[in-house]
């Protein structure tokens, strides 16, 4: 996010933990203030663990409901402008418009959009690479590139 506009990360020697901090308490400077929501609360490598975990019912039943109310409370009580997603999964909860592939959409140069499917407001959702994907030789490069594309359609 640093590379592509996005956050200007003072190079002072810092642990992970000040860094950490530091950015919990918004005491960075950027082009947004930004808010890092995670949007299950039960520690998982991928979303779809939890279904697994607890079971179709109980995860359809309480815990998407909640995960999705606690996220729409967030947005209004923070005023937040835009939304941007790592997960294709949270993207397609929390956007009017699902999508299936995308990564070659991201490849090419594409912006994937939505609008969030639960306020009135008009609140763009978009989609970027994942962050643990590195399966490209322009991996880094594209990434940042489609940072940056983004960073520009919220700022326009």
């Amino acid at each position: 996010m640093k590379e592509s506009g996005w956050l200007s990360i003072p190079n002072v020697s810092e642990s992970p933990d000040q860094r950490a901090d530091r950015f919990l308490r918004a005491e960075h400077e950027g082009s947004f203030n930004l808010i890092f929501y995670c949007y299950y609360a039960f520690p998982t490598d991928y979303p779809e663990d939890i279904q697994r975990i607890f079971g179709k019912k109980y995860f359809t039943e309480k815990i998407q409901p909640e995960a999705m109310n606690e996220f729409g409370r967030t947005i209004q009580d923070n005023d937040v402008k835009a939304v941007v997603a790592f997960n294709k999964q949270i993207f397609n909860r929390v956007s009017r418009q699902a999508v299936d592939r995308y990564i070659k959409r991201l490849n090419a140069g594409e912006l994937v959009q939505s609008q969030v499917n639960f306020s009135d407001r008009t609140i763009p959702t978009f989609l970027t690479y994942p962050t643990g994907w590195r399966y490209h030789s322009d991996y880094m490069k594209l990434r940042i590139s489609n940072l940056d594309y983004i960073r520009k359609a919220i700022k326009e």
